[in-house]
């Protein structure tokens, strides 16, 4: 009976294995080869860093652990050279351009305990001259009054921790002043209360208070009896549990989620915030070391004030903390060319060039050295080890280029060791190259193969990616998102040689503000929450390998076949448009608007501003332009002019239009496919004119990637006719009805994929994005090698749309397994759907 019962066994194993071995496998469409027999590359171990800027409230309120906003009571006071607009709450800056900004009578982060309290900041008799400013509280004579501070949507305390409370106080009246930790409503006490005697000249106090309770929004309240009058000026309260406990130091989450990014630089103090929007209000390094009471507080481009108590030494102690280079960005002595140009003039350029000279030789002179010697007041004597300095961000132009070479010049003679970041336009080859890849997930999927050697020319510069990311698009914040900049990385990292290096943007925001884009990491004054970018951020970091290998990838490719209206850009007084014909009838339906503004219906556009309004068969031209100025005549943004046509749905059409042209120089597009967002958000296929090439690019952002081109002479005050013909990824022009261009658009692919080895460990390191929306079969073939059965693969997967919140900061997160492959090789992996996935592999 027992024979029987194993006989039993052995047919159903047989028959398992006929079963299985008869099973249809499922189809493989992808296949993955690492060649090990080719020569590999050494990875750029530098390639990750981060960009840390004064955005979103990602430094003050946010990074630096200060938990009172406008503790010296210098926000809201108007910048030099700017004008208040009633109507919108907005200030002006010289050249026209509107800020958010706040409105009279409000005190940011503060308000008055009653009603009957009268809170008003001063100027009298102040501490110091570099903070011209107090807040004078009166209360009245019927009841008890003071001044409430709330912090950044609220000040976070923990039970039993402690919190280190500083200010300036005098007082001019008898009356007894307490100072306790409260509620969000400044009703219960949330700590003892620390009383302060009537002192008639300005003194600094201290006190550390210990909270009762936990309170994610608490406030800081000075009260009084009534009819009792005082002053305060730098009010600081600081936790006690800063990251390594220190004075003026760090929030301890954050820090940890940078720490985990495993940052290789730290580009500072950012981008838009360097160049900022009136002279007085650029950031200059001097003003933002020694003592807090003594910085200058700014009213940043980005609508709120920051006191630069996390300043110049702040950061470059971060990154000797981080063990990261520090990119120290500095102003060209130029205002933000997004919006109105303004410039110094060439002959101020000196002022500029010292205030980055200096900085660098405050950072890396020998402490016996006059700067040194301030480092070292500051509490660092050894020098910090400063490496790149980066001109300006996302400058360009003759007025750049010019500025941009008298920097070089003068720290080449004082800073040869220190390597020199210029702005995208230049083609300066022995510096790099600073491109910001802030555009759609789409066109970071198709930039996969941006920076591979065939798509470069000879003269293209070594890039350094400042700041990238899908961050402002509509997909911001999903794990849609992280896939597209995945794709990007991958594509960044099999180009060693190519990028330099690679930050997100932005990285850091306050949940409670009003936000400019969705960051990696949001907060609010007691939580974190990492997105899907961070994660992808993180697993590339910290699996880089050391050694590139050859890695091919057979897989579907899907066009990137947009949609958008057709349009019309002229930046200079160079071109004229007549007859402008969208398949082949006078257009309808027709926007107009300066670039500086959203979209504008064409009713709504002043005549005024154009010496010829477009209209069927009218010609369109630039405002006139000075000539006698030629740096006024390059391509500001002051001088385009753009106007769409169409439908905005439409893909499919043809796009012609007369054009002539008046000069030598210049250069006009025409566009088709034009989403017309402004900014970051933009997204078209644009035909660039001039007078002796002409070419198709596709658009997004500040980034601009050559499709085709050719060369052709346009001569001078002839008319050409020029058609564009859209049919689903073929685009092509024809010039008096000649064929000139005939392209596609660029694709996606439904697999993207790099493989490094880590030499050590002898290990594979596969990344893979999968790009769609379905699940991948893919077969992983390595040649010339063979692996271990199990693997640990870390992959972040889920709804494309789906995101990670404060309450739920958990939805998308990488998971870690071991999975175990068959013994055949080459083994086959399911990837799936809009995924990305780390696989790593033991060699035997």
């Amino acid at each position: 009976m027992e024979s029987g019962k194993k006989a039993g066994n052995l047919i159903l194993l047989l028959w398992l294995l006929m079963f299985y071995a008869c099973k249809p496998e499922s189809p493989v469409t992808s296949f993955i080869t690492i060649d090990l027999e080719k020569t590999a590359t050494p990875v750029n171990k530098d390639l990750y860093g981060i960009t840390l800027e004064e955005i979103n409230h990602a430094i003050e309120g946010g990074l630096y652990a200060e938990l009172i906003q406008n503790r010296s009571f210098e926000y809201g006071l108007l910048p030099l050279g700017c004008q208040y607009d009633t109507t919108t709450n907005c200030l002006q800056n010289p050249a026209g351009w509107s800020i958010p900004f706040v409105r009279p009578n409000v005190i940011p982060g503060w308000h008055a305990l009653s009603e009957e309290t009268f809170l008003v900041v001063s100027s009298g008799y102040p501490i110091n001259e570099h903070n011209p400013h107090f807040l004078y509280v009166q209360t009245s004579y019927s009841g008890r009054g003071g001044a409430v501070a709330e912090g950044f949507s609220g000040i976070s305390l923990r039970k039993g921790e402690k919190y280190h409370l500083s200010f300036f106080f005098k007082s001019n009246h008898y009356g007894e002043v307490s100072v306790e930790l409260r509620d969000s409503m400044a009703h219960k006490p949330l700590s003892e209360s620390f009383l302060i005697t009537p002192i008639w000249e300005w003194v600094r106090m201290e006190h550390t208070f210990t909270a009762t309770e936990d309170m994610p929004n608490a406030t800081l309240v000075f009260s009084a009896e009534e009819g009792t009058a005082f002053s305060l000026d730098q009010v600081s309260l600081f936790p006690e549990k800063t990251w390594k406990m220190e004075r003026n130091g760090l929030r301890p989450d954050l820090m940890e989620a940078l720490i985990e990014l495993d940052p290789k630089f730290v580009r500072f103090p950012g981008g838009a915030y360097v160049e900022s929007y009136t002279s007085s209000m650029i950031p200059r390094w001097r003003e933002t070391v020694g003592a807090i009471e003594t910085r200058k507080p700014l009213w940043s481009i980005w609508g709120y004030g920051t006191s630069n108590g996390f300043g110049f030494h702040e950061y470059l102690q971060l990154c000797e903390n981080l063990h990261a280079n520090p990119v120290y960005v500095t102003n060209a002595g130029m205002l933000n060319q997004r919006y109105r140009l303004r410039y110094d003039e060439m002959k101020n350029m000196n002022a500029w060039i010292d205030n980055l000279t200096s900085a660098m030789a405050y950072a890396t002179h020998p402490v016996d050295s006059l700067y040194g010697q301030l480092r070292a007041e500051n509490g660092h004597l050894a020098p910090f080890p400063l490496s790149f300095v980066e001109i300006g961000s996302q400058n360009r132009g003759f007025i750049y280029e010019r500025r941009y070479r008298s920097f070089r010049s003068a720290v080449k003679d004082s800073f040869p060791h220190i390597a020199m970041i210029c702005n995208d336009t230049l083609r300066l080859f022995d510096d790099w190259s600073d491109v910001h890849y802030k555009v759609d997930v789409d066109y970071l999927l198709s930039s996969y193969n941006a920076f591979d050697v065939e798509n470069l020319t000879i003269r293209t510069p070594m890039s350094f990616v400042g700041e990238f990311g899908a961050a402002c698009s509509s997909h911001g914040g999903t794990l849609r998102a992280a896939v597209g900049e995945a794709a990007f990385l991958l594509g960044a990292e099999r180009n060693p040689i190519n990028v330099k290096g690679v930050a997100y943007s932005p990285l850091l925001g306050h949940a409670k503000y009003s936000s400019y884009g969705v960051p990696a990491i949001q907060f609010d004054a007691s939580r974190i929450v990492k997105h899907p970018s961070y994660y992808v951020l993180k697993m590339f970091a910290q699996n880089q390998g050391d050694e590139l290998l050859y890695t091919s990838v057979d897989t579907y490719k899907k066009a990137l076949v947009t949609f958008g209206r057709a349009s019309v850009m002229l930046y200079d007084f160079n071109y004229e448009v007549n007859d402008i014909m969208l398949n082949e009838k006078p257009f309808q339906n027709t926007f107009m608007r300066d670039t500086r503004t959203y979209i504008t219906p064409l009713s709504q556009i002043k005549r005024t501003l154009f010496k010829n309004i477009v209209g069927l068969n009218q010609s369109y031209r630039a405002p006139y332009t000075d000539r006698t100025k030629p740096e006024m005549a390059s391509q500001g943004d002051e001088l385009k002019r753009y106007m769409m046509v169409g439908d905005s749905m439409a893909y499919n059409y043809s796009f012609s239009a007369k054009i002539k042209c008046t000069s030598n120089n210049g250069k006009m597009e025409l566009r088709v496919r034009d989403n017309g967002l402004p900014e970051e958000l933009s997204n078209y296929i644009a035909l660039a004119i001039e007078k002796n090439k002409i070419g198709f690019y596709h658009c997004a952002g500040s980034i601009e990637r050559l499709l085709a081109g050719t060369t052709f002479s346009f001569d001078t005050n002839r008319w050409y006719t020029v058609n564009i013909k859209c049919e689903d990824d073929r685009i092509s022009c024809f010039v008096d009805n000649q064929l000139l261009i005939d392209t596609t658009v660029f694709s996606i692919p439904s697999l993207i994929s790099v493989a490094t080895r880590e030499i050590d460990s002898e290990t594979i390191i596969l990344k893979v994005v999968n790009t769609t929306y379905h699940e991948e079969w893919a077969s992983v073939n390595i040649n010339e090698g063979r692996i271990e059965n199990e693997a640990e693969v870390i992959q972040l997967a889920g709804r494309p749309d789906v995101r990670n919140t404060l309450d739920n900061p958990d939805v998308i997160v990488p998971d870690t397994k071991v999975v175990k492959f068959s013994f055949r090789r080459p083994f086959k992996y399911l990837f799936p759907p809009n995924s990305v996935t780390v696989i790593r592999m033991k060699l035997k």
